[in-house]
Formats: structure tokens, sequence, C-alpha cells
């Protein structure tokens, strides 16, 4: 009997992520596209991060999510894009901005005035609570769109 109520926390776990694992590869096939509407955001990468570097480290029960978005005008008006439109939500409902770990990369998300048909991209990391998805924001003056993401472990 107690091997039963010892494995049973850990099946019930398991199937719930074997239940779990067609959604969380939709999601992450469809990440790579841009969205609809006057601005297209895309998402390229996006890892799970204990630390970024030897100044950050992740708190207790966090990650650093490292996402690498592209955001594409695809609107008529020029856009100004820029790492502080983005937010990351939890599917709790907790949003956060970026992280100031996202100026150690070198390629990070850097500030652009884009005309009609211009991209740009860069990595930005968000310090958020560990969950299996996450919902992107991009909001500017202009446009917004919105992304669900899959986080995949790099470390």
């Amino acid at each position: 009997m107690l091997k039963t109520l010892d494995t049973e926390p850990f099946c019930s776990y398991r199937t719930g992520l074997l239940r779990q694992a067609p959604r969380i590869a939709r999601i992450r096939e469809n990440q790579n596209y841009y969205t609809y509407g006057d601005v297209g955001l895309a998402v390229g990468n996006a890892y799970f991060r204990s630390r970024i570097g030897l100044n950050y480290v992740a708190q207790r029960d966090h990650v650093f999510v490292v996402v690498y978005a592209s955001v594409k005008n695809q609107g008529l008006s020029r856009e100004h894009a820029n790492p502080h439109n983005f937010r990351l939500a939890t599917p709790d409902g907790m949003t956060v901005s970026h992280h100031t770990a996202t100026y150690s990369f070198d390629k990070h998300f850097d500030a652009v005035d884009l005309s009609q048909g211009q991209h740009t991209a860069g990595w930005l990391a968000f310090h958020v609570p560990k969950a299996d998805t996450y919902t992107l924001y991009y909001d500017s003056f202009f446009a917004s769109a919105s992304k669900t993401i899959a986080p995949e472990y790099e470390d």
C-alpha cells in the first residue's frame, strides 16, 4: 500500500505532462511565425536560465526566461520598436517588464524606428516564476501584439 501512495503523485504529474506535450509542441511551432496586425511579433527561441553571466542569478522559485523576439512593421506608419514595449505574463496573470540582464547579451533587443516592411530582433530577459507557458506582449503607441511561448531548457 505504501508503494502505491509513493508512486501515485508522480504518475499523476507525469500523466499531466504527457497530456500537455502536444499543446507545448504546437506553441513552440507557432511562436516562430509573425502575428497579424500592424506589428508582427515572432519568437525565434525561448529558454529557461537559472543565471545570466556572473551577475544575474534567479531568485528562489524563479527563472530567467530568455527570448529572441522579432518585431516587424506590417502597418503604414513608422513603428518605434523598443525593449520597453515588451512584457511577459505568467499563466496566473503576473506581468513583468524586461530585466536589466537583457543588456548583458551581445545581440539584445535595441530601440529602432521601423518603416513599413522592416523588422528588428534581439534577446530579452524576464525574471519570472517558473511555468510551462507565458504570454509575451508587445505594446507601442500605435500597435500591439501578443504571442504564447513555451521556453525550453538551455542550461
